[in-house]
């Protein structure tokens, strides 16, 4: 059987019981020998699937423009497909599903679809589905952090104001919108658990202590936009903005800096300031990646001094994430067209890592948008459009793909700090989805 073209990526990947599936062009492709060969697994004869899910029961789902589709087999689908397309429900354009095991009965399984009228749900298989949107608002998402607490609780920046959900949640909740945080970017502070912080696009800078509810006022900086905001996870109390100070030819990018949790600050750079990492071993040597460059500081970050040939070490590219990894303390970059380089050594030397991922025309690679750690120490590069990717020591990046709708994928992607392999990646259109990688 035809394998799916090497000259174009499938438009999503995933694992199930150690079989690699692939969707493309409305078909379901299976490999069980690491993708070396492939055997059509699913096809439907005159509808297009926008996606496949596999239930542990066996059977196959598709979500297409005119509602879910199951099968047992691949070949023969309820409703029968090719007899009317109005038998299908819910009557929506699906485009996404998600299974959740368990349920009343020991086989049940729940499905969940994700379609242009909301959310759906069924847990019967199919045969008959229920709207399931509570608490969703379609519309961009900005940011999403996980606070450490028991709960897993995740806040979501969203078009419309902060949403937050917890781990075992059924329904985002809205939290009502406080004066000066409207659309906030947040940090949450790693020394104290449930700390979250907030920085409004006009300067105010404040902090909560219950998961989002109120916010005290600390400060107010002088911003039209945020770019950039952290709170160093080696050094308590500290924290880093970065924002632009006025619109067009007269805006002005400011890094500052604060050492008592938020309450004062002190302008530290006249440049786009992205990121700020330090050695877990050694809290003094730290890092900062600017739009000019990455910068070291060998004093906790009172002093800086820019890397010497960085650019000659990263054949030219720019650099746009920086990561330091908590077990080797190997300093990460991830650039815009030349994929991630690793220095073992500080920041004096750095060599390529790029196994694994696919080159583009020219010898060049899709930009790495972001580097994050789990809670197990793993390091995972989020390639906007492209997909996620985790790193395997020794052996370079596989991709952790599983139901990520790669077309509308940007760099949004946060890992729980409790549970190692679980990570919650954001996309275009307010989708916020839930990968699982243990």
């Amino acid at each position: 059987e035809t394998p799916p073209s090497p000259f174009g990526a499938p438009e999503e990947l995933f694992l199930h019981a150690r079989t690699l599936y692939a969707r493309t062009e409305g078909s379901l492709y299976r490999s069980t020998d690491r993708a070396a060969t492939w055997r059509l697994a699913a096809r439907l004869p005159t509808l297009e699937a926008l996606d496949f899910a596999i239930a542990p029961s066996g059977t196959i789902y598709a979500a297409t423009a005119t509602g879910v589709y199951s099968s047992a087999d691949g070949v023969s689908w309820s409703p029968p497909e090719a007899s009317s397309v109005d038998q299908a429900a819910p009557k929506d354009w699906i485009f996404q599903l998600v299974l959740v095991p368990g349920g009343a009965r020991p086989d049940g399984e729940t499905v969940i679809a994700g379609g242009r009228r909301g959310v759906w749900r069924s847990t019967d298989r199919g045969a008959s589905w229920k709207p399931a949107s509570r608490g969703i608002a379609v519309h961009f998402v900005e940011s999403l952090i996980v606070i450490p607490n028991p709960e897993g609780t995740v806040l979501g920046t969203f078009g419309d104001g902060l949403y937050r959900i917890d781990r075992e949640g059924r329904s985002w909740q809205r939290l009502l919108p406080q004066a000066g945080f409207e659309f906030p970017a947040l940090a949450v502070d790693p020394h104290h658990p449930g700390r979250v912080y907030a920085l409004g696009q006009s300067g105010a800078v404040g902090v909560s202590e219950d998961r989002g509810n109120s916010w005290v006022k600390l400060a107010q900086l002088r911003s039209d936009a945020v770019e950039s905001f952290s709170v160093d996870p080696v050094h308590p109390d500290a924290l880093y903005a970065g924002v632009r100070d006025g619109f067009g030819s007269r805006g002005e990018d400011v890094a500052y800096k604060s050492i008592d949790g938020g309450a004062h600050w002190t302008e530290i750079l006249g440049d786009v300031l992205f990121d700020v990492a330090f050695e877990p071993n050694r809290p003094n040597v730290g890092f900062r990646l600017t739009a000019s460059g990455i910068d070291k500081s060998t004093d906790g970050g009172n002093r800086w001094q820019r890397l010497p040939n960085l650019s000659e070490q990263l054949l030219g590219a720019g650099a746009f994430s920086i990561l330091i990894g908590s077990r080797s303390g190997a300093l990460y970059v991830g650039t815009e067209n030349r994929g991630v380089f690793r220095s073992t050594d500080s920041g004096r030397t750095f060599r390529r890592i790029n196994a694994g991922f696919s080159p583009l025309s020219g010898g060049l690679y899709p930009a790495v948008g972001s580097l994050i750690e789990d809670a197990a120490g793993d390091v995972y590069a989020a390639l906007p459009f492209v997909g996620v990717f985790r790193l395997n020591p020794g052996h370079g990046w596989t991709a952790v793909n599983a139901g990520l709708p790669l077309e509308t994928f940007v760099h949004l992607l946060i890992a729980d700090p409790e549970i190692p392999g679980l990570l919650y990646a954001g996309s275009l259109g307010a989708s916020v989805l839930r990968l699982e990688d243990r």
